[in-house]
């Protein structure tokens, strides 16, 4: 069976149109808290089978359980984002469980924070870089050979910020979502004529941290819930468009 043959349900009871994803299979990576999840239980409501890649187990059964409330769908994949495995094997779970792939949301990453330039440590450049590069590189390497089969597919790589305007601490936040951003332009003209569309989300959360007044004791590298529920909705524009 391929995706055209799928005998989809018209619509909703009481609706007139079927959900924007109904029967799209969806991946959303770092899907067990705050962007992530908001993402997954966005496209969740609109009819996708979402599955939810998370590191942590406990954080990613939750977001299934709040998906599976709502009547949506869902499969949680636990792993290492940063593990090219990983990804294979998300990729594989995906088509076993659902039948192809539709969709990809690499959200997954760390919230730390960054430092000056000279005083960074190389620990701190290969924590940072690995999760929020070189991990979307492991899944997009992953990804894109499904969606070729499929004949198309969307791919959507988010990062939380972006060098400008950022202050002189966050420099290393900065250079990771810049490669970011290239490596998904690539993306973009490598297989537009295959069908796949790629783009980057990149997001400055609060504008606290830009000034570097983030209150004591908060996660200021965290998105508030107005802030995701914006960003999930940008998310399924560039999803279902």
């Amino acid at each position: 069976m391929n995706y055209g043959d799928f005998p989809f349900r018209t619509a909703r009871a009481g609706e007139a149109q079927l959900p924007v994803l109904q029967g799209k299979t969806a991946i959303v990576t770092g899907a067990g808290t705050a962007l992530g999840r908001g993402i997954a239980r966005r496209f969740a409501s609109e009819g996708a089978n979402v599955i939810v890649a998370e590191k942590d187990a406990a954080a990613g059964e939750e977001t299934v359980m709040a998906i599976e409330a709502a009547a949506g769908q869902a499969a949680l994949f636990v792993g290492d984002p940063t593990s090219p495995d990983y990804h294979l094997g998300l990729v594989r779970f995906a088509r076993h469980r659902y039948g192809w792939l539709d969709i990809a949301v690499n959200n997954a990453g760390i919230n730390t924070l960054s430092t000056p330039l000279m005083d960074m440590s190389q620990a701190a450049w290969d924590q940072i870089t690995t999760a929020h590069l070189s991990g979307i590189f492991h899944a997009v390497r992953a990804q894109i050979p499904t969606m070729i089969q499929a004949r198309g597919g969307v791919i959507v790589n988010v990062a939380g910020l972006s060098a400008p305007s950022l202050a002189p601490a966050h420099s290393l936040w900065g250079t990771a979502t810049q490669g970011l951003a290239a490596l998904t332009a690539s993306i973009a003209s490598d297989h537009a004529k295959k069908g796949i569309r790629a783009n980057a989300i990149i997001s400055y959360h609060d504008a606290k941290l830009r000034a570097g007044k983030a209150p004591a004791g908060t996660d200021s590298c965290s998105p508030s819930p107005q802030e995701i529920t914006e960003i999930a909705e940008v998310v399924l524009f560039l999803a279902s468009a």
